[in-house]
């Protein structure tokens, strides 16, 4: 059925207008594939920033642990000194 339709329209279109959508639908295509590396190239990205966020919640986890241990040792030796 498009067949048909696309054969009637390059019969009874200027060639300059068939031109002209020829480089249209040239320009939306490449903005489409343009599009589409957008999108995976996002997706990507929020993967690796996510996978980050969850090392650096980690790393932050063990210096607050890290930081109640000296704390605590700290309470220690003060107590001692005394």
């Amino acid at each position: 059925m498009s067949m048909v339709i696309n054969e009637t329209l390059t019969q009874t279109l200027p060639a300059e207008i068939i031109s002209k959508i020829s480089n249209f639908m040239a320009v939306l295509e490449v903005l489409g594939w343009a599009l589409l590396v957008y999108v995976v190239f996002n997706i990507i990205n929020y993967v690796i920033n996510r996978e980050r966020k969850k090392e650096l919640g980690q790393l932050n986890k063990t210096l607050l642990d890290i930081k109640k241990l000296l704390s605590k040792q700290m309470k220690k030796s003060s107590k001692k000194k005394k």
